[in-house]
């Protein structure tokens, strides 16, 4: 028996040791787990604070490109604007030109004029590498003006003159025709080497305007280089002007025109042009820009990503670290169960010797029970065989309960039976009535139908006879078409024939035609060698002498000697070719030009002469308020030290500016000396030193600048028992000039206060504030 026991401890301390090293096991196992978990949270955590780093990088360097995308697009933006306004005020144009467009944006009612389309060079769009050459082809033309009419161009011209505003030509659309070279032309100096084609052809405009081009360039040829330009020339047999890409001219006839170009200010054919290539490029520009803002924003909000991520993973490793500590607290727990569990074996080991007397002892008790329990053992007998009787008795009533339960059991399930029945057969009989009725409605149905179709029956019959009778008549009518028919072939075939004697002598016609119309065409051929020559001296006359041809014979006759006349035009021309080009809106521009140069140098002298009376008012501003500030700090740094000694009972303390020659930028020591203790910075003192000692500074500059209310929340929460009554024995002094409102908790500044205010919670989720005026100890509910 004694050693069963034995074996049983063994067993049972056996089992709580291996219990205690399982829980041990298990908390190690969380523990690494826990370490496992939390040193891949720190690596995401590195991982994302140097992702956050390198986007922070990307974000600042996308952020100076948008900012030097945004330079760009306002200089090309006040660029464009720059051109529109020198396009709107008419830059480049002769006075007269210019005034005439003024005078077309006011309108008929304001005095301007109506029925201008606007300047040759506003009307014409030119590809950027035929510029030059259509610039020069066109000339003085560049800035004649387009009209409505002949009467809208008199009017124009009327209203220079009686305004002395200049001179201007104008194109009435109604009258200008246009020029051509003829296709046999073109056909002949197509494919030469450096030809490009007709000026009118290579220009885009509105179709309105199409007989003003064809007027000015339609007999204009351009090609690439000069000597390519004589060869086609040549071909031309010098019939047509033209002009290279470079702007030099081979003129009719054979004189050519070149040189070098001065460089203008505004290139009329161009503008246009640029302002529209800026418009595309600020959009583009713009379009460029949004990109790179949309690109910074998803840095911005990856950037917010990766810090809610940091933040998250801070959070974690928190978490982890604290899981980690009380894994770690359960793991040195464990261990230590462990240790007192082993210990406690020990010691039961130690005190089994002891227990072997007990047990003999216990023999003797054991035998004494064992008597007692052959006693029991008769009584439980005679108590198991009253059982049995009563178990019996009990069998017999639930045998008959069982019966009469199964008999109530049969009588429901018959019951139930009936009313199913019941309701199938009341089921059966509604369906067999909704089939009767259904059945009387089809019968109803099909009688109708039934009468519709003998209707209708009769309805066809009555359509037969009625088609059939239609049928004989057309027959009718078919035998009287087919006779009509054989009389028309007899009437077509006698028409044929004589249609074929009149082709037979249409085609002795044609031929005559052909023949007079080669003679017309070759006669069109001269004529238009004529219209061409005539053009070119009427153009030359009108370009170099701005004379018409009535005008010309009105005022100058043919003179007798035409070779000296001759001689004597070209002196003049070699003349004024020595002179050089002649800008006639030159003095014009110089007068507009010094107009702005002395605005704009008036508002430089002004701007000066402002930034020159600022830095006047700043240093003045800069001595004053060093003044005032030394004023004030030194009121402040005597009441300082007066009301820091009065504060801590005694000590000293003191205001020091760090750079005194520069008031207004230095910085300030503050110097605390407490009751016995040495001098020495704020930063030096503990907590509530310092709390008093800024208390102190508080008090001094009240002061010096007196309020009539000021608010103090928990100043003196570092202070202790002594300095709190210092404090509130202060306070209560001070309270004399200036209001006071406390927030605080302790009893030293509470019992100095006149009134006391208070929030209590007398029932639940209900909050009461109470007001206590202690000069007269009279409590009142607010």
């Amino acid at each position: 028996m004694c050693r069963r026991a034995r074996s049983e401890e063994e067993a049972k301390w056996s089992e709580q040791l291996q219990e205690l090293t399982a829980r041990r096991t298990e908390a190690q196992a969380k523990l690494d787990e826990t370490t496992g978990a939390l040193a891949s949270v720190r690596d995401k955590y590195a991982a994302d604070s140097e992702r956050q780093r390198k986007i922070q990088g990307i974000l600042e360097e996308a952020q100076t490109t948008v900012r030097k995308w945004e330079q760009k697009i306002d200089a090309l933006t006040s660029r464009r604007d720059t051109m529109k306004e020198m396009q709107n005020d008419g830059d480049g144009f002769m006075q007269g030109v210019r005034e005439v467009l003024k005078a077309s944006r006011k309108g008929a009612g304001a005095g301007g004029l109506s029925g201008v389309h606007g300047a040759v060079a506003e009307l014409i769009r030119v590809p950027e590498h035929l510029e030059i050459a259509v610039e020069t082809a066109l000339g003085g033309a560049l800035q004649h003006v387009v009209m409505e009419d002949e009467r809208s161009a008199r009017q124009g011209i009327a209203f220079l003159k009686q305004r002395q505003l200049g001179r201007a030509t104008f194109l009435p659309l109604d009258v200008m025709k246009g020029r051509s070279v003829p296709e046999s032309e073109k056909r002949h100096i197509v494919g030469t080497d450096g030809y490009v084609g007709v000026a009118a052809e290579l220009v885009d405009s509105e179709p309105q305007y199409a007989s003003i081009v064809a007027n000015l360039l339609g007999n204009v040829l351009l090609a690439e280089t000069l000597e390519q330009a004589n060869r086609i020339a040549a071909k031309c047999q010098y019939r047509f002007r033209v002009v290279t890409l470079e702007g030099d001219v081979v003129n009719a006839g054979g004189s050519m025109t070149g040189g070098s170009l001065q460089k203008k200010g505004a290139n009329l054919l161009g503008r246009q042009r640029q302002i529209e290539e800026l418009d595309e490029e600020i959009k583009g520009t713009g379009s460029q820009l949004g990109k790179l803002k949309d690109r910074a924003d998803d840095l911005r909000k990856e950037l917010s990503i990766c810090s809610q991520n940091i933040e998250e993973y801070r959070g974690q490793v928190e978490q982890l670290r604290m899981e980690e500590q009380q894994f770690r607290s359960d793991l040195q727990v464990a261990e230590q169960e462990e240790r007192r569990l082993r210990e406690q074996h020990q010691l039961s080991t130690d005190d089994r010797s002891s227990q072997i007397s007990e047990r003999e002892e216990l023999s003797l008790a054991k035998a004494a029970a064992e008597e007692r329990l052959v006693v029991m053992t008769v009584e439980e007998a005679r108590l198991q065989q009253a059982i049995r009787e009563a178990e019996n008795r009990r069998k017999a009533s639930e045998s008959a309960k069982e019966e009469l339960q199964t008999q109530l059991t049969d009588l429901k399930i018959a019951v139930a039976k009936t009313n199913q029945e019941k309701q199938s057969f009341e089921d059966q009989a509604a369906r067999v009535r909704a089939d009767i009725n259904r059945a009387k409605q089809e019968l109803a149905s099909f009688r109708d139908l039934a009468s519709g179709q003998e209707e209708e029956g009769r309805r066809l019959e009555a359509e037969i006879v009625r088609q059939t009778e239609e049928l004989n008549h057309f027959r009718l009518k078919k035998q009287e078409c087919s006779e009509q028919t054989d009389f028309k072939r007899a009437a077509r075939a006698e028409k044929v024939r004589l249609l074929e004697l009149e082709e037979s002598e249409t085609k002795e016609q044609r031929t005559q035609l052909r023949q007079v119309e080669d003679r017309i065409r070759q006669t069109e051929i001269a004529a238009n060698r004529l219209d061409v020559e005539l053009d070119n001296l009427l153009r030359k006359l009108s370009e170099e002498y701005e004379l018409s041809f009535e005008l010309a014979k009105e005022r100058y006759p043919v003179p007798e000697d035409i070779a000296g006349t001759q001689n004597e035009v070209r002196d003049l021309k070699r003349q004024i070719v020595i002179l050089g080009e002649v800008n006639l809106g030159a003095i014009e521009e110089y007068e507009r030009v010094k107009e702005r140069y002395e605005f704009l140098n008036a508002q430089k002298n002004d701007l000066i002469e402002a930034k020159t009376t600022l830095y006047q008012v700043i240093r003045e501003m800069d001595d004053e308020m060093g003044k005032r500030f030394k004023s004030t700090f030194d009121q402040i740094r005597g009441h300082f030290g007066h009301v820091f000694s009065k504060l801590f009972g005694g000590g000293r303390a003191d205001l020091l500016m760090l750079d005194p020659d520069r008031v207004l930028e230095t910085g300030i020591d503050i110097v605390a000396q407490p009751p016995g203790k040495k001098l020495q910075n704020l930063q030096l003192l503990s907590g509530g030193e310092r709390a008093l000692t800024a208390m102190a500074l508080l008090f001094a500059i009240l002061q010096v600048k007196p309020v009539p209310f000021c608010v103090l929340d928990e100043v003196e929460a570092a202070l202790d028992e002594a300095n709190v009554a210092r404090f509130a024995q202060y306070l209560r002094e001070f309270s004399e000039g200036t209001q006071f409102i406390v927030v605080t908790h302790r009893k030293g500044t509470m019992e100095e206060a006149d009134v006391l205010y208070g929030v209590t919670m007398e029932e639940g989720g209900v909050s009461k504030l109470v007001s206590v005026r202690l000069e007269d100890e009279e409590a009142v509910s607010a």
